[in-house]
């Protein structure tokens, strides 16, 4: 079964004061990741504009690998 994870969000840098500890935040109309930490403030956590894309894959399960000893 998929787990969906779901952040806070807004359309501006959050607030620290609604936030717990550790709790992450995204900033959807910028486009940035916020976490607040223990000094009671909100860190963003991705400071670059830019885009890295999408990132795709497939599950090759077919293959045996062996075993880890």
């Amino acid at each position: 079964m998929a787990v969906q994870l779901q952040f806070k969000r807004g359309s501006s840098a959050p607030s620290a004061g609604s936030f717990a500890v550790g709790e992450p935040a995204w900033d959807s109309t910028n486009g940035k990741f916020y976490i607040k930490n223990t000094a009671g403030t909100m860190v963003l956590i991705n400071p670059g504009s830019q885009d890295y894309g999408l990132i795709t894959g497939t599950v090759d399960s077919s293959t045996d690998y062996g075993s880890i000893a």
